[in-house]
């Protein structure tokens, strides 16, 4: 499965979750059951959508997300400042909120 998550930084431990227009990058998260096997950070986000991506993450329903619904990602929403650490286990844990 794939998560793209907007961040403030490239520093996979100590980058939080930001604003999808505020972002310094788009992180894409590969993961298999309740592990996470891959980040790589990314520039081509519709390529990326068109190759299919699971969910999108963010910290404000209130952004432009219609995209993400074009491809029918499912958007989830965690807590500001959450980091990639804190998004997995919110994803595992059932913690984080569906927008629609």
């Amino acid at each position: 499965m794939f998560m793209l998550i907007p961040l403030n930084g490239d520093d996979t431990q100590e980058s939080t979750i930001t604003s999808i227009e505020g972002r310094k990058t788009m992180a894409k998260i590969e993961f298999e059951g309740h592990e996470v096997t891959e980040v790589t950070f990314i520039d081509d986000i519709e390529s990326e959508l068109a190759g299919g991506i699971d969910y999108l993450i963010v910290d404000n329903p209130d952004q432009e997300i219609d995209l993400y619904f074009e491809y029918d990602v499912e958007v989830l929403q965690c807590m500001p400042n959450a980091t990639i650490d804190d998004i997995m286990e919110g994803f595992l844990f059932r913690t984080l909120r569906e927008v629609s």
